[in-house]
């Protein structure tokens, strides 16, 4: 699998504080993506399905907080992801960074 990420550009801002570039940071990285899912219950009779989403790329990829996700490809080049994702969080792993991902709504 390839990944492709991207992040605001730190050059300049709009008058709200926002990036006004966006940068492409990991281009094509080798990665793994996957999901898992579970039930987690919101009443007694409703309940729904959550995805616990993970990437891994190698430990020097410049991968962070706040980074998205904007294309993950299998081995033929099939895009996997339906829209884009968020990195909520990045564990350094001994070797390798394991992402927690979000979708973008």
């Amino acid at each position: 699998m390839r990944v492709t990420t991207e992040r605001e550009s730190e050059n300049g801002s709009d008058p709200y504080g926002g990036g006004t570039e966006v940068e492409t940071i990991l281009d094509g990285e080798p990665a793994y993506w996957w999901a898992q899912s579970g039930r987690e219950a919101i009443s007694d009779d409703r309940s729904v399905v959550v995805a616990d989403e993970h990437i891994i790329v190698s430990r020097d990829a410049d991968l962070r907080e706040g980074d998205r996700v904007v294309s993950v490809t299998d081995q033929r080049g099939d895009e996997l992801l339906l829209r884009d994702r968020t990195v909520e969080y990045v564990a350094r792993e001994r070797n390798h960074l394991d992402a927690s991902v979000r979708a973008v709504s």
